[in-house]
């Protein structure tokens, strides 16, 4: 890999793909011998309705790729997207099933709504909860009061803190006076205006029953966010968050480090983290390598990506032959890493309906007992020196 570059989303017709690699193979391995136009049963589904040219298709994808496992699907009605759940289908399906990571049960005739009041009703009643990225604190009057009906929740969120925030989110000094008002004259709800890092700073450890975050989407962040309320919680309490979608596309930071957390130190596989960053590597050889044998000049393509070890492979395309184009490659996990996460007790996957998203629940238990917490975070910053941008992969 060459030096880190800025990748401008301006300059391309971006789509995203989310594949699955040789799902019939234990290990989830490719062929080395393998060109990636004859890779079996490689899926994908886009997420942007950009049709590439069939130049491109025939050389990227099977001859007859099949729809990837999208349990999800969007309708426009005047400018309003309405999302609702469709019956898993699809290869990648089949493998999240044999798992037993998700059930057909788990989404069988269930909308939202009640796939979020199956999760919240997991919760242990009269707890001491933290919902972390309030926003218009929707979930906290919809789910978590109701259902859960917590001793105490409080409810962290930067809002308008800094003119930044501002900037990236202009309704937020509204949305912070409307969670105000909303919770008003609720005794059991606290609200804190801060950001993560220094809120958790607050807390005594082993303070919470749950603590549940959905703001983190890039990979320090989420990494960050998963250590730093770790030692909050007290054993037997859960560290959940919306952010790990493994039915179809996903926020690759968050996606990264929460797979990564979970290997490394809840089901303590590391190994596993080595076998799919193998499975990432071997995709980026096989595309170079079809790219050569299809008489692809250097100057028509890059191919980029990142350290961690579930990060996106983007490829771009150029010239008038083949257009300008991005795609966004997101490699699924094995089926050895999906059975390896769904036989742990202390890990459940609930699916959710919504673009990108699949809440996470993780129980603090025997797992957390001998983390060395303050080594965990200087391993951490440097890590987060290699994960500023995506990284040129030379021809």
């Amino acid at each position: 890999m060459g030096m880190l570059m800025s990748i401008s989303e301006n300059m391309f017709v971006r789509q995203v793909v989310a594949i699955d690699l040789a799902p019939s193979s234990d290990q989830g391995y490719t062929n080395e011998n393998d060109n990636i136009h004859y890779l079996g049963d490689i899926c994908y589904r886009t997420t942007f309705l950009t049709v590439l040219q069939e130049k491109i298709k025939s050389v990227l994808l099977e001859s007859d790729p099949q729809e990837i496992y999208y349990p999800r699907s969007r309708q426009s009605f005047g400018g309003i997207g309405i999302e609702r759940l469709v019956p898993i289908s699809g290869c990648y399906n089949k493998k999240l099933s044999e798992s037993g990571i998700i059930s057909p049960q788990d989404i069988k005739s269930i909308n939202e709504i009640g796939i979020r009041q199956h999760f919240f009703k997991t919760f242990p009643s009269n707890a001491i909860m933290a919902e972390i990225g309030v926003d218009e604190g929707g979930t906290a009057r919809d789910y978590i009061l109701p259902i859960v009906s917590p001793k105490k929740l409080y409810l962290i969120d930067p809002w308008d803190l800094s003119e930044e925030n501002v900037t990236l989110w202009p309704k937020s000094k509204q949305n912070r006076e409307k969670v105000i008002k909303m919770f008003s004259g609720d005794e059991r709800v606290e609200i804190v205006q801060d950001y993560s890092d220094s809120a958790a700073e607050k807390f005594d450890n082993g303070y919470f029953d749950c603590v549940s975050s959905d703001w983190a989407l890039e990979y320090g962040d989420a990494k960050k966010e998963l250590i730093d309320w770790l030692p909050k919680i007290k054993r037997g309490g859960y560290l959940t968050g919306d952010t790990l979608c493994l039915e179809s596309s996903h926020w690759s930071g968050a996606f990264g480090a929460t797979l990564e957390f979970l290997l490394k130190y809840v089901v303590k596989r590391p190994d596993l983290l080595r076998k799919e960053k193998e499975r990432r590597t071997l995709f980026i050889h096989n595309l170079k390598k079809e790219f050569v044998l299809s008489n692809y000049e250097d100057d028509d393509y890059n191919i980029y990506t990142k350290n961690h070890p579930f990060s996106d492979v983007l490829l771009q395309t150029f010239g008038q032959h083949y257009g300008d184009h991005e795609i966004i490659y997101q490699i699924k996990p094995s089926l050895e890493t999906l059975k390896t996460l769904a036989d742990s007790k202390w890990f459940k996957y609930f699916p959710s309906p919504r673009e990108r998203a699949g809440t996470y629940r993780i129980e603090v238990g025997d797992w957390a007992e001998n983390l060395d917490i303050e080594e965990i975070k200087k391993d951490m910053t440097i890590d987060f020196e290699r994960q500023d941008g995506y990284a040129y992969v030379s021809q």
